[in-house]
C-alpha cells in the first residue's frame, strides 16, 4: 500500500474555490491525485485543525485518513512538529492541549490512544544557531519511531535520512504543502489495510518513493492544472460558438470566471515558486544542521569513551568504531581515524 501522508487543503483550496466557490472541487482535485499517482490513499494533515479531515474521510472513508500536524512546545522557545495520524475529534481537542505540557507528555498521549504519528519539519523549531541545538534535537528524536524523510519540493536534504539510519528510526513520505506535479508516498508492499499499514510504521517496515516521472511526461501539466484546463477549454467552446457576442451572452460571473481562469496559470506557480523557495531555504538550514550535529555526535562520543575505565587501547578502538558509525551515516565530518 502507499499513502501520501502529509497533505494541507488551504494551500489549493482559494486556488479552486475562487472558481467553482465549492470545497468539493478540493475533495475532487485531491481524489483525481489519487487515481493519477496511482495511490492508495492520503492524509489531510492540516495545522491544528482536523474539519476538513473529518468531513473528507465521511465522504471517502477508503481513502482519507484523518491527521493533524501540531506545534509541540519544546524547552528553550523551541517547538516540534508532529504529524498524529488517526485521529477523532475527542482525541484532536486533548491534543491541542497536551501540545502546551511538553513533548513527553505528548507522545505519552499518542501512545495511550496507540495513535502512529511521526517527526516533520526537522529542524523548523529549533533554529541551528541556537546554543543548545543539538542537544535539544537529540532529545526529541528519543520520543520518536519515525522521521519525514522525503517530500515532493524536487530537493531534499539527507539529514533527516541520516537520522533515522543513526537513530533506527522509520521513514516517511509525504507531498507537503502544495503538489507540484508528483506526490511523495510511504509504502508497505506487505500490507492490504490500514491497520497493518500503521502497524509496518511501527515495525519500521515502510519505504518511501516518489511518484514515476513517466507518468507526467505523457502529460506535461499536473493534476490541479489538467482539472482547470477542462474549465477554460469549456469558457473557450462558449466564447467561440457565441460568434463572439460574448457580452450578450454572457452574464458578468461568467466573465468574472472566464478572466479568473486566464489568469489560473500564474495563481498555480505563485505557490509552487514560494514552495520551493522556502524549500531551497530550509535545505540551507539542514545542511548546517547535519555538520553541527554530526560532529556533536563525534565530540559526545569521545567524551563518553575517554571516562570509561579501560585500558587506553580498548578506549581507542571504541572511540574509532564509534566515529566510523557517524560517518557511515553521516558522511559530513572529516576526522581522520588513527
Amino acid at each position: 500500500m502507499r499513502f501520501d501522508l502529509h497533505n494541507h487543503t488551504s494551500s489549493i483550496k482559494k486556488f479552486l474555490e475562487i472558481q467553482q466557490n465549492s470545497s468539493k472541487a478540493t475533495q475532487e482535485a485531491y481524489l483525481y491525485d489519487l487515481q493519477y499517482h496511482q495511490l492508495d490513499g492520503l492524509a489531510i494533515t492540516n495545522h491544528h485543525d482536523i474539519a476538513a479531515a473529518l468531513h473528507w474521510a465521511k465522504e471517502y472513508p477508503q481513502k482519507i485518513l484523518i491527521g493533524c500536524e501540531y506545534r509541540v512546545d519544546g524547552e528553550e522557545g523551541t517547538f516540534i512538529s508532529v504529524v498524529v495520524l488517526n485521529l477523532t475529534e475527542k482525541i484532536h481537542q486533548l491534543l491541542l492541549r497536551a501540545r502546551h505540557r511538553g513533548l513527553g507528555y505528548f507522545t505519552m498521549v499518542l501512545k495511550e490512544h496507540h495513535l502512529p504519528f511521526y517527526l516533520a519539519h526537522l529542524g523548523t523549531g529549533i533554529p541551528p544557531e541556537h546554543p543548545y541545538a543539538s542537544e535539544l534535537l537529540e532529545d526529541a528524536l528519543r520520543f520518536f519511531d519515525a522521521i519525514a524523510v522525503l517530500d515532493a519540493s524536487g530537493t531534499h536534504s539527507d539529514f533527516p535520512g541520516n537520522l533515522a539510519k543513526y537513530y533506527g528510526l522509520a521513514v516517511i513520505g509525504g507531498t507537503g504543502d502544495v503538489a507540484l506535479g508528483k506526490r511523495a508516498y510511504t509504502e508497505s508492499s506487505d500490507s492490504s489495510t490500514v491497520e497493518e499499514f500503521f502497524a509496518a510504521i511501527q515495525a519500521k517496515k515502510v519505504t518511501v518513493g516518489l511518484t514515476s516521472p513517466e507518468l507526467f511526461e505523457k502529460s506535461e501539466i499536473s493534476s490541479l492544472w489538467q482539472w482547470s484546463k477542462s474549465f477554460y477549454r469549456e469558457k473557450m467552446e462558449q466564447l467561440w460558438h457565441s460568434e463572439w457576442n460574448w457580452h450578450k451572452e454572457w452574464s458578468l460571473n461568467e466573465l468574472l470566471e472566464f478572466m479568473q481562469m486566464i489568469f489560473a496559470p500564474a495563481w498555480h506557480t505563485i505557490p509552487q515558486a514560494s514552495m520551493l523557495h522556502q524549500s531551497k531555504v530550509s535545505q540551507e538550514k539542514l545542511a548546517q544542521w547535519e555538520v553541527r550535529f554530526a560532529n556533536y555526535l563525534k565530540a559526545k562520543s569521545t567524551q563518553e569513551i575517554l571516562r570509561q575505565d579501560v585500558p587506553i587501547e580498548q578506549k581507542k578502538q571504541q572511540w574509532k568504531q564509534a566515529i566510523a558509525h557517524i560517518h557511515s551515516c553521516f558522511r559530513t565530518a572529516k576526522t581522520v581515524l588513527v
